[in-house]
């Protein structure tokens, strides 16, 4: 009597694992059948990997197009839009439609841009959902475009770039200019170019007041003469002629006025000539060519 119940309850644990083992494999059976059903199926059509153009030589300029190719020998028919980007930007779309067993090819214009640049072909399709490509985008294209080098490119280079260094370095020379200007004899406030150089447009820069802040004005100063009389005031505020202050004196800031003014004014006189050969230089051999 005790066996039949140990071979009883021996039986229930082996159809307790029978169980547990059906259910678990059908579970498992259930799970992949569901993920099976989520994953979609390739069909034999796809983009081509590799872009080409219209022409084998892109400049800089040239309006061009741009292809690229959908194969599809899937068995389905299929419709969508192609997108082309060139360094990842969008340049345009265009819509199309595959017929299995055919070959066709999207095309975009576009005008070259110096540098080098990124190509590529991305295409969404009316495919259902369990449908997909073999790929849906083609391979990012390199292209390099050299500037195209004209007469008038170079000028406008030569000048914007003169333009550059000129400015920069003209608050060097206007600092330069104040610090020689700074020497003149305080026995004289003016020079023999005093009359000319007030109306200078350099007289707008920081240098240009130091001759009206110096006091008094000269009068009668005439080169070659013992002295030169000039009007000052004194501690009452009265007029007083200083005869005092020789030719020399004159001469001497006359030279540092001098000096100043090319100081200020070299840089754009010596900019100008250099530009003009190099313009006159480029041009004679465009001329030639």
């Amino acid at each position: 009597m005790q066996c039949n119940k140990s071979s009883e309850k021996a039986k229930r644990k082996v159809k307790k694992i029978i169980t547990t083992i059906s259910v678990i494999l059908s579970v498992y059976i259930m799970s992949a059948s569901v993920a099976l059903a989520a994953s979609p199926t390739i069909i034999n059509a796809r983009v081509l990997p590799t872009v080409w153009y219209s022409t084998l030589s892109v400049n800089d300029g040239d309006s061009i197009k741009i292809y690229a190719g959908i194969q599809n020998n899937s068995g389905v028919d299929f419709t969508g839009t192609a997108t082309f980007y060139v360094d990842d930007a969008v340049l345009n779309s265009t819509s199309f439609s595959s017929v299995s067993g055919n070959l066709i090819y999207v095309t975009m214009g576009w005008v070259a841009q110096p540098g080098t640049h990124n190509v590529q072909v991305s295409i969404a399709t009316s495919l259902s959902a369990d449908k997909t490509l073999v790929s849906a985008s083609s391979d990012k294209s390199s292209i390099s475009i050299i500037r195209n080098i004209t007469a008038a490119s170079v000028q406008n280079a030569v000048v914007n770039t003169g333009t550059t260094v000129i400015n920069n370095i003209n608050g060097i020379a206007n600092n330069l200019a104040d610090k020689v200007e700074a020497t003149k004899d305080p026995a004289a406030s003016g020079s023999l170019l005093s009359g000319i150089l007030a109306n200078d447009t350099s007289a707008n820069s920081s240098s240009g007041s130091i001759a009206k802040k110096k006091a008094g004005a000269v009068a009668g100063a005439v080169l070659g003469t013992s002295t030169g009389p000039v009007i000052s005031k004194n501690s009452g505020g009265a007029a007083t002629v200083d005869t005092n202050v020789g030719p020399m004196t004159y001469i001497y800031n006359t030279l540092i006025d001098l000096a100043a003014f090319l100081i200020r004014k070299w840089i754009w006189t010596l900019g100008a000539i250099i530009l003009l050969i190099i313009f006159f230089k480029l041009k004679s051999k465009f001329s030639r060519d």
